[in-house]
């Protein structure tokens, strides 16, 4: 009998709480010449990780191939919103006729750190998670940001699109970016190419109490406070490079992802999204939001 996996290579918490499939197949195909029956099937991540389970098959007869139903283990909550740092665990599967073992297959799988983001080849949109607009963190900056509204529009209401003008979304993209600017945080460079392997991701309590942070971690600082003061934020990743963005206009799109920049181009173009380099609020930096902005866009 031979095994045959399908499943991610990486495993972290965002990902359980999310509820996104990391073992996507599991196929016997018998390969003898005689029929198997009564097979057992143990699938389970060693050690720990998740709740191991186990399948049964009543017969295989010879070339014939069976797809495992619902293969995947339940990935361990407690553990992983416990795990500091990567480790590597074992995706192991056994095949059994009564108590004798006639096949197996191992494969390693890394258990990330917490507030480890995977990367785009896990699921791009995975990285919304780590967005946290109700983080408490954020409550000084977004009286900074009422502060900043009153004093460049005479309102400090934090009312996202209510008023259906892209002017007043737009003044509300400038206030959090100077609000962060004024925080006065270091940049940080990111690890190689963290946007296809992740990287640890700060969060807002951590940038702003050690007041230092990578592109990434900048960026959904930003988006946090865009989507609490009622804007729609996207973060713009390049190779080793992110930044942060907000639609003008309240306008959902049909998909989590846009995959070709030109895409993205148009839309800043018709004024109905902005884009902000993230990097120029750093201490130091001395931009603001226009030039960010502008920045962002020959980007």
């Amino acid at each position: 009998i031979q095994v045959t996996l399908r499943h991610a290579d990486r495993i972290c918490y965002a990902m359980q709480q999310a509820a996104i499939p990391w073992l996507t197949g599991l196929e016997l195909v018998a390969t003898g010449t005689e029929p198997s029956r009564d097979l057992r099937v143990t699938v389970e991540l060693v050690p720990g990780g998740a709740v191991p389970i186990e399948r049964r098959c009543a017969e295989l007869l010879p070339g014939a191939s069976l797809a495992i139903e619902r293969p995947e283990p339940p990935l361990d909550r407690e553990l992983l919103a416990n795990q500091l740092e990567r480790e590597r665990a074992t995706l192991l599967v056994e095949v059994y006729r009564g108590e004798d073992c006639v096949a197996g297959l191992a494969r390693d799988v890394d258990l990330l750190a917490y507030n480890e983001w995977p990367g785009l080849a896990v699921l791009p949109a995975l990285l919304a998670s780590f967005v946290s607009p109700n983080h408490p963190a954020l409550v000084p900056l977004l009286h900074a940001v009422a502060d900043r509204l009153e004093a460049s529009t005479g309102r400090r209401s934090l009312d996202g699109y209510q008023s259906r003008d892209p002017a007043r979304a737009r003044a509300l993209v400038e206030a959090v970016y100077g609000a962060v600017a004024a925080a006065a945080i270091t940049y940080v460079q990111p690890p190689p190419s963290f946007e296809a392997h992740g990287q640890k991701v700060r969060t807002p309590e951590q940038v702003l109490g050690d007041r230092l942070g990578t592109c990434l971690d900048l960026a959904l600082l930003q988006a946090a406070l865009l989507e609490h003061v009622g804007l729609q934020p996207f973060v713009v990743l390049q190779r080793d490079h992110a930044f942060v963005g907000a639609w003008l206009v309240d306008a959902a799109l049909p998909h989590a992802e846009l995959a070709a920049a030109v895409e993205l181009r148009k839309h800043c173009d018709l004024g109905a999204a902005v884009v902000v380099e993230t990097t120029l609020a750093c201490a130091g930096a001395a931009a603001d939001c226009a030039t960010a902005s502008e920045r962002a866009r020959r980007q």
